[in-house]
């Protein structure tokens, strides 16, 4: 911008440090507040434009709306031939368009960010301002992993969109939190070029060859249905929910935390006969119809070392090599080197709970299908059950009655004379045997009602929970299939990537919830249960839960032919913290432990849920 040089001083206070970004008629700085000694960032454009004053009089207003999530506006005003508008400096943040700069983004990441972006834009609707201009550089993440989103209103009246109605812009600014989703997904931009202008190293997504855009599922492996179905209703549908709060309530819950955690994802069409699968990164797929030769990205979470950390720059193989020092969208200070690669996907969410009555919703309910989405291979069954009755080792063995002949020889006298007399003993056993029995009857009247009283007090058991170590008979164990975490209704959420670890055989592991700052699972109580998928209709005679280490489990136990609670419930557990088993009399080819509430994760001020272990018995 002509007149704006590092150095120069607006309002006699503020002098430009270093440029951030510069186009037609507007640029944004870092600066130096000379009066109270910390840095700012400042968006600096032409006081006489017919949007100056538009400009200043929303970022005034904008400057009312108390909400951490977004950047506050410190100051505003002009300075001969430039008008200026001041914000919070966050020095060592990222912006959406960095973060997606070599990698697309771990699911429950992009749903983090793009929630939180879009619960700002609805504190800034209910206060009559809008975004209008929303894109990856306006969305921050912190070096804490919080969200930040810049130039509310200020962006929209220099673009001369100010005028535009309140239904229209607040249906724009929902749409853009769409956009911004699909981007985190597939490090793509579903919108038009010119709104990514100058963000170095994010590209325009493609459309197929009907005209559409290609699904996030088509692009990267491991998409959360309702992820997926909210991009592809509103993308290729314009089914857009109508406020950014709508996108907000669709999203939730997500994590209080950045997601840095790994986990496992679904294998590439590359790797679709491979059963044991060595590759522990995600991989992003092509779109049937899209441009050969097109390379292949890396897609993972980009985790808080990776960015602060210093190295060679680089990127791994498939991954975009683009030079840190072309980006204009970091306001502060920028880490060198490669974003580490997220090892293979977490269990994917599937669509949060819908109601059929809400007119808001996108698309149908995803129902809970038989993907691999969230599946892990367990062994085959023992070959104890495959053997044959043919030995090629058989041996015939000796008489197993001393003093009789092997063979088919018939028998001597001897032999005839010592079987009699054994039959004969068995005989006289067997009476004395049955005059005892008999004289028994009627001398213990009590018997029976005790006997009933007994069965009463073991049916009652069998509908609840008892430690371990009961005097039942032991059933035979039954091999778990699949896990997954799903709600209510039965339909997959990407909670986390250790669902396998609940029914692995080994108790020292652990699957475990991600972390909530509300319980249950972020203010969703028909939100999460474990389910284990046993391959068949099965009568399922016991179910063994080991809760995780010092966190209390209190659950629900259904089984049924289907996930989610609408199976018959077998039992309870209620704070449990040592392993508790459930009897049955149900049959169903699905248990789900439906978590009901959840306890304070160890050393942190956030809710969680753990189980170490499930088994199930026949």
């Amino acid at each position: 911008m002509q007149g704006i040089t590092k150095g120069t001083v607006l309002g006699n206070r503020y002098e430009l440090t270093s440029e951030i970004s510069d186009a037609p008629g507007l640029a944004r700085w870092l600066a130096r507040d000379e009066k109270l000694g910390r840095e700012v960032a400042i968006t600096v454009f032409g006081s006489k434009s017919s949007h100056a004053a538009a400009a200043l009089d929303s970022a005034r207003r904008a400057a009312g709306v108390e909400d951490d999530r977004l950047v506050r506006v410190l100051d505003a005003g002009s300075d001969d031939d430039h008008s200026f508008v001041v914000e919070e400096a966050h020095t060592g943040a990222h912006s959406l368009a960095d973060l997606v700069r070599f990698e697309a983004m771990h699911p429950e990441e992009a749903r983090r960010i793009v929630g939180e972006t879009a619960s700002a834009l609805e504190a800034a609707r209910q206060r009559g301002l809008h975004h209008l201009t929303l894109s990856p550089r306006h969305v921050l993440r912190l070096a804490d992993g919080s969200i930040a989103v810049t130039q509310v209103a200020v962006g929209g009246a220099l673009a001369g969109r100010d005028d535009i109605s309140s239904a229209e812009a607040t249906k724009r600014d929902a749409a853009a939190c769409v956009k911004l989703l699909y981007t985190a997904l597939t490090g793509e931009w579903p919108g038009k070029a010119e709104e990514i202008t100058g963000l170095k190293g994010l590209t325009v997504a493609e459309r197929r060859a009907d005209g559409q855009i290609a699904t996030p599922s088509e692009v990267v492996d491991g998409i959360p249905s309702d992820l997926d179905t909210m991009c592809r209703q509103s993308l290729n549908y314009d089914e857009t929910p109508r406020t950014p709060g709508e996108v907000a309530r669709q999203l939730a819950p997500w994590s209080a935390q950045m997601i840095t955690a790994p986990g496992k994802g679904r294998r590439s069409d590359d790797a679709a006969g491979d059963e044991d699968e060595k590759d522990q990164n995600f991989t992003v797929r092509r779109a049937a119809d899209r441009i050969e030769g097109e390379g292949r990205r890396g897609v993972g979470a980009v985790g808080a070392a990776a960015l602060a950390a210093a190295g060679t720059a680089g990127a791994a193989k498939g991954a975009r090599r683009l030079s840190n020092a072309d980006d204009d969208t970091d306001p502060g200070a920028r880490a060198e080197g490669p974003r580490a690669a997220l090892p293979r996907k977490p269990a994917p969410r599937a669509a949060n709970e819908q109601d059929p009555a809400d007119a808001t919703m996108i698309g149908r309910p995803v129902q809970f299908d038989a993907d691999e989405t969230t599946q892990f291979s367990l062994d085959d069954e023992d070959a104890a059950y495959h053997r044959t009755t043919y030995d090629p080792s058989f041996e015939e063995l000796e008489p197993p009655v001393p003093g009789f002949h092997g063979g088919t020889d018939d028998p001597d006298a001897g032999s005839s004379k010592l079987a009699l007399g054994i039959v004969a003993l068995f005989v006289i056993g067997a009476l004395v045997l049955a005059v005892l029995g008999i004289r028994g009857i009627g001398g213990n009247a009590d018997t029976p009602a005790a006997s009933n009283s007994g069965s009463a007090s073991s049916g009652a058991a069998s509908s609840g929970a008892s430690p371990s170590g009961s005097a039942s008979r032991a059933g035979t164990p039954v091999k778990v299939q699949s896990a997954s975490v799903v709600n209510q209704r039965g339909m997959r959420v990407n909670d986390s990537s250790s669902m396998a670890q609940a029914v692995d055989g080994d108790a020292s592991t652990a699957w475990k919830s991600l972390l909530y700052r509300n319980r249950p699972w972020g203010g969703y109580p028909g939100y999460g249960g474990l389910a284990l998928n046993l391959g068949t209709s099965t009568d399922v005679k016991s179910i063994k839960i080991t809760p995780g280490e010092g966190q209390p489990l209190t659950a629900n136990v259904y089984v049924g032919d289907a996930p989610g609670t609408a199976g018959k419930k077998v039992g309870s557990v209620s704070n449990a913290t040592s392993q508790q088993t459930i009897s049955s009399t149900a049959k169903g080819s699905y248990v789900t432990i439906f978590i009901t509430t959840q306890s304070l994760a160890p050393g942190t001020s956030y809710y969680q849920s753990a189980v170490s272990e499930v088994s199930v018995e026949k």
